[in-house]
Parts: C-alpha cells; sequence; structure tokens
C-alpha cells in the first residue's frame, strides 16, 4: 500500500479522496434522472402531481433539482425529497460533521420557507442529527451547511437527507415557491475520539417555523445530566402541554409540537432543568 500511494502525484490523491466522500451521498449532483425522478431519490410526485423536476440551472455539472409547492383542490401540499430510493437513506460507514449543499430559493409569498434535515443511525437508533429552516429569498446560488450533533460515539450505518418546502401558514398563494439544489457532499469525518458532543450551556431556541400550523419544532440543549421539563402554557398561565419530563444526559435534543386541540394565539414554552429556567413565545395559527 506505501508503495502504491508513494508513486500517486498529490492532486491526484487528493481527488480521489474527495470523490470517495461525495460518493457516499447518492446521485449527489444531481446528473442522474429518470424522467422527473432524480435517481437513488425519493420525490414526493404522484401520477398526477409533479413536484420535483430536473433543471438546467445547475450549480455545477447539467442538471440539479427543483423542489416546489403546489396548491391542490385548495390545500397546500409541501414539496419534498428524500435521499435513498425508498426515502430510508443510504448506507455510510463514517461519521461526519455536517452536510454540504448549494440551493436558490424562490418565493412566492413571505411566510414560504425550507426545512433541511439530516439524521444518521447505527440499525434501528437515531444517533445523530440536523436540522436547518430557511426563509430568505435566494435568487443566485447559496453554499450551505448542516451541522451533525451527535448524541452517541458510534459510528452510523446509515443516513437520510430530506428537503420540504412549505409555508408557515399553509397560504395557497405560496403555491410555486420553489428550491433549487445541487452538489451534496458530506464535510470531513469526526473520529469518535476527537469530539465533544456535549454542548457547554443551557439553551432553548427559538421554535421553528413560527408562527405554525399543524405543528413545530422545538430544540434545547443541556450541558449536564438533569431532570429536564418542557412544558406549553398559554397567555394566561394555564399549562396545555407537556412534552418533556425525564432525566436526560447533557445533549441537544429536538421536540415536537402539534396542538391539535388547542385555538388559536401565543402560547408559552418554558424549559427547566435543575434549578435553570428559560421561556420563549410562539405563536400558533389554526
Amino acid at each position: 500500500m506505501k508503495t502504491f500511494f508513494g508513486k500517486l502525484k498529490f492532486p491526484f490523491f487528493i481527488l480521489l479522496l474527495s470523490t470517495s466522500i461525495m460518493a457516499q451521498i447518492p446521485n449527489n449532483s444531481m446528473e442522474e434522472w429518470s424522467g422527473d425522478v432524480p435517481a437513488n431519490w425519493l420525490p414526493g410526485n404522484s401520477e398526477d402531481y409533479t413536484f420535483v423536476t430536473p433543471i438546467t440551472d445547475p450549480h455545477s455539472g447539467s442538471f440539479a433539482a427543483k423542489i416546489e409547492t403546489k396548491a391542490i383542490n385548495g390545500v397546500l401540499i409541501p414539496g419534498i425529497i428524500s435521499a435513498g430510493v425508498d426515502g430510508s437513506g443510504f448506507p455510510v460507514s463514517q461519521r461526519y460533521n455536517q452536510v454540504s449543499l448549494y440551493y436558490k430559493f424562490h418565493k412566492t409569498v413571505s411566510t414560504a420557507y425550507i426545512t433541511f434535515s439530516v439524521g444518521v443511525k447505527k440499525g434501528e437508533d437515531g444517533i445523530g442529527a440536523g436540522v436547518v429552516g430557511i426563509n430568505a429569498h435566494a435568487d443566485q446560488y447559496v453554499a450551505l451547511n448542516i451541522p451533525i450533533h451527535y448524541i452517541t460515539n458510534d459510528i452510523p450505518d446509515r443516513a437520510i437527507i430530506t428537503i420540504i418546502i412549505t409555508d408557515q401558514t399553509l397560504n395557497t398563494a405560496a403555491s410555486g415557491s420553489y428550491v433549487e439544489v445541487d452538489d451534496f457532499s458530506f464535510d470531513p469525518v469526526s473520529g469518535v475520539g476527537d469530539e465533544n458532543n456535549s454542548p457547554n450551556k443551557f439553551e432553548l431556541q427559538q421554535n421553528f417555523p413560527n408562527p405554525f400550523n399543524p405543528s413545530t419544532a422545538i430544540k434545547y440543549s443541556v450541558p449536564e445530566t438533569e431532570n429536564v421539563t418542557l412544558k406549553v402554557y398559554d397567555i394566561i398561565g394555564n399549562e396545555v402541554a407537556t412534552l418533556v419530563n425525564e432525566s436526560k444526559p447533557a445533549g441537544d435534543y429536538e421536540v415536537n409540537f402539534s396542538p391539535a386541540n388547542l385555538s388559536s394565539g401565543i402560547y408559552i414554552y418554558r424549559l427547566q432543568a435543575g434549578s435553570q429556567i428559560l421561556t420563549r413565545k410562539m405563536t400558533y395559527l389554526k
């Protein structure tokens, strides 16, 4: 092995390494298509409606993927695409710090937004994830990094990348909003022993989307093992939901809130870990 690599010129070795890393994500440059279906990705298309199409306006190469939201029979239908032929992801054999890609975003209304997410699993167990929400219009391709936050030291064997474009209020005027995506890649491998997986502060992030309907995601971090509660209150202080009430090890967490039986309005969500308390407001539009 030493003899073989000793004969390689340095630039060629770097190209070989880069190609190996990028090849983990199937059809990462969106160059391979069968009609309106990108090879090794699952689009939210049906026999009657097409939400994902190839476009000849790429960041590089010949094609990129366009994902669009549409109003059908008075209902806004999100555009969605997931890596993997059945939407369940694709094999990986290394531990990565983040997923990178390039995107453009055209909005027909101000409340349209995109969610980019990545999750990694070991067997059936989720061991890491990352989510980035975007609601800023982008006429030119923008580089985006989605950090992967691990909760164990395991090496993943499967990853899934999902992109969803919709509207915070499900406004049908958002029909025609679209995102173009291209050139996906994993960024450098993160070794098991060289990463501190524990956050260094107690944190409660703003829910996203906000305002929201029908659901929203709340992210929080705890720096050490504590009994954690995450509760939701109405504007006059009545508790309406308990989202978390258990001991949690140090880590970054995300909880989904779907208030099916609540009325529209402003709500308070309150995170407590030991003696530390944080609160934020959110708006539900039914």
